[in-house]
């Protein structure tokens, strides 16, 4: 809203939100941060990208403004100490401070690339599973800032940094403080909407629930893509101070929002503190709560909302349960009506008395088996129950967990080498810990074939990835790199042989193939690679393809791809990255003519400035954000027209041949 343009010296560093664009400077007196490239401006800062030639990586570099006050320095210093202190995968990573030969104070932290959780808010493009798993996030930060006693007092959508492969981070620590218990409000500093309302109040306490009001706020704004509460300053602010906040489902109740997360934004949300969430731990396992099928303690769900959870998150276990009585029933008519007859008979004749008796006994029989392989079933569903709950227990363990996340997408495509080295150290610890749980032997078994630990895999037994053990055999003495990993012809010989696996195991090529080549060319950081790659990668998620339908030009950079049995170009499961496969080699051109591409979601994280999709049932390029570098599309006439044709972006030439 315009109002909060306007807030002035009430909202600490508020510029420091809308960062303005500029030109690069290309180069600074400093021995050390080389090829200085202009990113923003706040309000007390600037923001460059720079080469950091000791560690040989690109950094951001935040300075002093040359026209700051000499007292905002300590400001600036006290955010880049505090930052520095935390270190969490959910918190910035400051590198160095210090003062410049300018005689200005620096920091440097790790260089992100992404949007900020307000940007993905305006967009309304994520779906709410999605934004809440950016909240857990967000909650797991500020929970570890809480046990070393730092309180943020500054979160807002517009401080949370989201990357390209769904990294959360949470930035400017500028008016964090230690908690003690002399912690007041000595200055009213922060972002109305997002303040509670004890940060209103000079000299009021704080402590680590004036956060958890924050968080509440975001979470507001992940139900309804506003902000709590809407006006001029002077309205929030005196909504703020009465604790006058409409919740999400009252003030839009078109939107449908779901109960339990209305119940538990208000109460994070509440006015006194003490009705607040007492944790953040607390806050965030509601969402847990709510993402499992469960009720959340904030809704206080009655009996029928608790059994419609339960039938939700158990239908297959009533349906057994309804076929059972049903079965039971059906028994005991049978069982009367036999009766009956026996009854009968036994008044026309002695004889018929034996053979009814035998019946009825055999009635009975039928019964007790029944009974007993229902009692079976039930206890069978409890030894389930059992294992999975100590199943989940085990993987509440820090570094269990850490490993599952470290093998998962998005984290795993962020950095697979680094990923896969992590989480193989801690999976080889967890397995001598626990002497070998199935399900980590499993993950075991992934993480050594992904590494090319292809000698030590062929050695581990009892998992469910037998398939891989001959191919594993097969190149455990062939020689590697320099960077460890096998050479681009042995790489995609192995490919070739795990494209070969049985249809039947066709989940164990989906669990290594895209890992391993993320993990290849990650070890050995090329910018492209071998189309015979992205050949086998294609052939490994569409296996009726053949892969003499793929030609590539190198000199004009075009990619010819053909056959109806073509469908997947991305995946979206857990064990994937979730981009196009074609990211892994450089295209110019690329021709769909012929394929069963049907939509433009398959090109997201690619890179291509011609479409040939004649003859495909491509109708729009939506979503834009997977075709946002397209130039020029080929079409079919009369493949875009309507409402396609008038909504393609401008800066799209549609050819129609």
């Amino acid at each position: 809203m315009s109002e909060f343009g306007e807030l002035g010296n009430f909202c600490e560093d508020n510029d420091e939100d809308n960062w303005e664009s500029g030109e690069s400077v290309v180069s600074i007196s400093s021995e050390r941060y080389k090829d200085r490239e202009f990113i923003a401006a706040g309000g007390l800062k600037k923001v460059y990208k720079v080469f950091d030639t000791k560690m040989e990586r690109f950094i951001a570099l935040a300075e002093l403004k040359e026209d700051i006050p000499e007292e905002q320095c300590e400001v600036f210093l006290k955010e880049a100490s505090m930052t520095a202190s935390l270190r969490h995968p959910n918190i910035i990573t400051a590198y160095d401070f210090g003062v410049s030969e300018n005689h200005l104070p620096y920091m440097t932290m790790e260089l992100k690339v992404g949007d900020t959780l307000a940007d993905i808010l305006k967009k309304k493009e994520m779906v709410l599973e999605e934004l809440l798993n950016i909240f857990t996030k967000i909650c797991d930060a500020v929970s570890y800032a809480h046990s070393k006693s730092v309180i943020h007092l500054d979160l807002k959508p517009e401080n949370i940094q989201v990357g390209e492969f769904g990294e959360v981070q949470v930035c400017d620590w500028g008016l964090s403080q230690k908690i003690t218990e002399k912690t007041v409000v000595k200055s009213v500093h922060g972002t109305p909407g997002y303040m509670s309302p004890e940060q209103l109040i000079v000299g009021a306490s704080l402590d680590t629930r004036s956060d958890i009001y924050a968080l509440g706020a975001i979470l507001y704004s992940l139900l309804t893509y506003e902000r709590p509460i809407e006006g001029s300053l002077n309205s929030v602010i005196d909504s703020t101070s009465a604790g006058k906040i409409k919740p999400p489902s009252l003030r839009f109740p078109d939107q449908q929002i779901s109960k339990s997360l209305d119940a538990v934004t208000c109460r994070a949300m509440s006015f006194d503190a003490s009705e607040r969430y007492q944790s953040v731990i607390d806050l965030k396992n509601e969402v847990y709560q709510f993402l499992g099928g469960h009720s959340t303690d904030a809704e206080n769900a009655g009996l029928i909302k608790e059994l419609q959870l339960f039938y939700n998150r158990n239908k297959q276990l009533c349906m057994v349960t309804v076929v059972a009585a049903a079965l039971i029933i059906l028994a005991t008519t049978l069982f009367m009506y036999q009766l009956q007859r026996s009854k009968k008979s036994t008044e026309d004749a002695l004889t018929d008395l034996s053979a009814a008796h035998k019946e009825l006994k055999i009635a009975q029989q039928k019964e007790r088996l029944l009974f007993k392989e229902k009692e079976e079933a039930k206890q069978q569903t409890f030894t389930a129950r059992q294992e999975k709950q100590k199943m989940y227990a085990k993987l509440l363990d820090r570094d269990l967990k850490k490993a599952y996340d470290l093998m998962s997408s998005p984290l795993y495509f962020a950095s697979p080498h680094k990923s896969s080295t992590e989480a193989l150290k801690i999976l080889k610890a967890q397995y001598k810990a626990t002497k070998g749980q199935r399900g980590l032997r499993n993950l075991l078994a992934i993480s050594l074939f992904v590494t090319q630990s292809y000698e030590e895999f062929s050695n581990f037994e009892g998992h469910n990835y037998k398939s891989l053990i001959p191919i594993a055999q097969k190149y455990k003495d062939t020689p590697k790199n320099d960077f460890g990993v096998l050479n681009e012809n042995d790489f995609v010989k192995l490919l070739e042989d795990v494209n070969n696996i049985p249809k039947d195991d066709w989940e164990v090529k989906i669990a290594v193939f895209e890992r391993s080549i993320c993990y290849m060319v990650d070890a050995r950081k090329p910018v492209f690679t071998s189309h015979r790659i992205v050949m086998q990668l294609l052939k490994c998620w569409n296996p009726d393809w053949d892969t003499k339908n793929l030609v590539y030009d190198v000199k004009s950079l075009t990619l010819k791809l053909k056959g109806k049995e073509l469908r997947k170009l991305y995946a979206t499961a857990g064990h994937s990255s979730g981009l196009c496969f074609l990211r892994f080699i450089k295209i110019d051109l690329l021709d769909l003519r012929g394929t069963g591409v049907g939509h433009m979601s398959h090109l997201k994280g690619s890179n291509i400035r011609k479409l040939d999709i004649r003859d495909t049932k491509v109708k729009h390029l939506h979503p834009h954000g997977a075709t946002k570098n397209i130039q020029e599309v080929y079409l079919t006439p009369g493949q875009f027209v309507g409402y396609e044709a008038l909504f393609t972006p401008q800066s799209v030439k549609l050819i129609y041949k």
